[in-house]
């Protein structure tokens, strides 16, 4: 199993792993199964991209090497073979708005065109960055944390993190996603389609 997370305060995925699977948090210590996990941290996470071919494998790259390979070669080098970027799932990840380091996923399968954005633990914002549009760009379902109504937020939780459903569906009508799927405190998923 590889195991893949951001470094926050010289902590990555190792040592998160160790953190939590001791007793009594966890069953069976860390040190008993470690042989079978593998790690990588990402230390600068938006500046990496995964490509994923569904016979080659995956690989890890630096956002602006795999620019250069989709404009100039098409091709990508997995261990000994080379595989069409256009049959990869193509994942890019963005450090969200919340007060610890959070990532969100995007995915964006290559032979479909369709892109599916895992966006949680992202606090309401003033204005949509050009940074997250360029995340959520394209987007044909937006995945999205909006744990506390807006009065809740405003009165108790702002700063904790985590959205609204209207600062989701704002968020969402701006860059022209077309399913919205909200996760809220209750986990009773709310579907809206643009």
């Amino acid at each position: 199993m590889k195991l893949c997370g951001p470094v926050e305060n010289g902590k990555g995925a190792r040592e998160m792993v160790e953190d939590l699977m001791r007793p009594p948090y966890f069953p069976v210590h860390c040190k008993e199964v470690r042989s079978h996990i593998d790690h990588k941290n990402f230390e600068f996470p938006k500046t990496l991209v995964t490509l994923i071919h569904p016979q080659g494998g995956y690989k890890f790259m630096n956002l602006d090497k795999y620019e250069r390979l989709i404009r100039d070669e098409k091709f990508l080098p997995i261990g000994k073979g080379r595989y069409p970027v256009g049959e990869c799932l193509v994942v890019t990840m963005y450090k969200s708005h919340h007060p610890e380091y959070t990532i969100s996923y995007r995915f964006e399968e290559k032979t479909t065109g369709k892109v599916f954005v895992f966006l949680t633990d992202h606090e309401n914002e003033a204005a949509a960055s050009i940074e997250i549009k360029n995340h959520l760009k394209k987007v044909d379902l937006l995945v999205m944390d909006a744990q506390y109504s807006g009065k809740k937020y405003e009165l108790r939780t702002a700063g904790f993190g985590h959205g609204t459903p209207g600062y989701c569906a704002e968020l969402a009508k701006i860059v022209g996603a077309k399913i919205l799927d909200l996760l809220t405190m209750t986990q009773d998923r709310q579907m809206m389609m643009f």
